[in-house]
């Protein structure tokens, strides 16, 4: 794979945009949120704001105070203090979620899964390097497989088959770009694929 075109993938896939894309496809492609068009936009916002724009400016932050050394953070122990940042920032989206009178318990246990992804990648960074960018894209595919686990009239294949799919671009980019080790991509896929999937199964 060509460098730019893995910096591409790597930046268009980024972990961070991950949620939104989850929420795009669960809010337009299923029937399982009966939000009305303007409700689906705003709380899309929402999700965009809190779970990719707010985490950017917290790295430029980390970045400005030179506490990590370029945003993507090559430097294992670079990116204990953001992932722990981000893990936090989500888990609050998570609670909040789930105290909204307008939400949907589903939409809360989603955040929930994906929370629980970032705080395990923030502990694991303490001691090895990970790739989020593996964790996020497979945790999203654990999070339509167990959708169809619990909601057995809906038809998640499309969304799990462009998950698998998107989980071998986004290794392969990383290892394009040399970013990680197969052993570090593999690490962050399976994590990420066994958390949003357990969650989603026994919750």
């Amino acid at each position: 794979m060509h460098p730019t075109t893995a910096k591409v993938i790597s930046v268009v896939l980024h972990p961070a945009l991950i949620p939104t894309y989850l929420f795009v496809i669960l809010l337009f492609s299923t029937s399982i949120v009966p939000y009305q068009n303007e409700q689906k936009w705003l709380f899309l916002g929402a999700i965009f704001f809190f779970t990719f724009l707010c985490p950017v400016l917290g790295f430029f932050y980390f970045l400005k105070a030179k506490y990590i050394s370029s945003m993507s953070m090559p430097d294992r122990d670079e990116r204990v203090a953001p992932f722990v940042f981000v893990s936090l920032l989500y888990l609050l989206i998570t609670y909040v979620l789930f105290k909204l009178p307008l939400t949907f318990d589903i939409l809360g246990l989603i955040m929930l899964a994906i929370s629980f992804v970032l705080v395990l990648v923030s502990a694991i960074t303490l001691v090895h390097k990970v790739s989020v960018h593996a964790a996020g894209v497979s945790g999203g595919l654990g999070i339509f497989l167990g959708l169809q686990y619990k909601y057995e009239h809906e038809d998640f294949l499309y969304p799990v088959l462009l998950f698998i799919l998107l989980v071998g671009v986004v290794m392969s980019a990383r290892l394009a770009l040399k970013a990680h080790t197969s052993t570090e991509l593999i690490t962050g896929a399976s994590l990420g694929l066994l958390t949003t999937f357990g969650v989603l199964l026994f919750l």
